[in-house]
């Protein structure tokens, strides 16, 4: 293993997972490693595809297929330090999911308002979600709880059973509150998709008393 290349990095995104070399995304999206010096290069390799990208292309690169993709750091000089972003692996894996899941930030909405000190038991957050599967299958949504962040926040989200599995196309589903919030915040509800990866959707206006 060379001296700038060691295996050990961090690197967290909106939209993906970079731990112990391996991120996660959903088909049809691109991982981002930040700013990457055009003499390093990237061999990517599948059961059924090869790919050469260089430099910041990487951060572009599409994975249109869902399946594993084997990276490899291909170094072309050996004074490259890319200590601006951490330690790049020689070697990891890109996950690619066959589905992907958009939650609708502008759909959501409660079948009553939450109040500051006022327990959300009986509370339905309801939103829109498209769901578009590589082959057209069922997908199964996960059953994490939704944690709610937020100051003084306590407030957690079960989904609804009945949208456990859901069909391509756009779906209304539901989310059942639970807990509290003590003070007057801007809340923060963090969706899981199957894949591990985390939607995070804030809400435009603070709590009410």
């Amino acid at each position: 293993m060379k001296k700038y290349l060691k295996i050990f990095i961090l690197l967290l995104f909106n939209n993906l997972i970079f731990a112990q070399a391996a991120i996660k995304i959903a088909f049809g999206e691109s991982i981002n490693l930040g700013n990457i010096p055009q003499n390093i290069s990237f061999g990517i390799n599948s059961k059924s595809d090869k790919f050469l990208v260089v430099g910041n292309n990487i951060n572009e690169f599409i994975f249109k297929k869902p399946g594993l993709y084997q990276t490899k750091v291909l170094e072309t000089s050996l004074t490259i330090d890319v200590d601006e972003h951490g330690k790049i692996p020689e070697n990891f894996v890109v996950n690619v999911d066959d589905s992907k899941i958009i939650f609708n930030q502008k759909s959501i909405k409660f079948s009553k308002p939450i109040r500051k000190n006022q327990e959300t038991s009986g509370i339905i957050l309801s939103i829109d979600v498209e769901i578009i599967n590589f082959e057209n299958k069922m997908v199964k949504m996960s059953t994490e709880i939704v944690k709610v962040s937020g100051i003084g926040s306590e407030i957690i989200c079960s989904l609804n059973k009945k949208h456990q599995k859901l069909s391509s196309g756009v779906h209304t589903i539901q989310y059942y509150l639970s807990g509290k919030v003590s003070e007057n915040a801007y809340l923060m509800f963090d969706f899981v998709n199957p894949n591990g990866t985390i939607q995070s959707i804030s809400l435009l206006e603070s709590i009410k008393d």
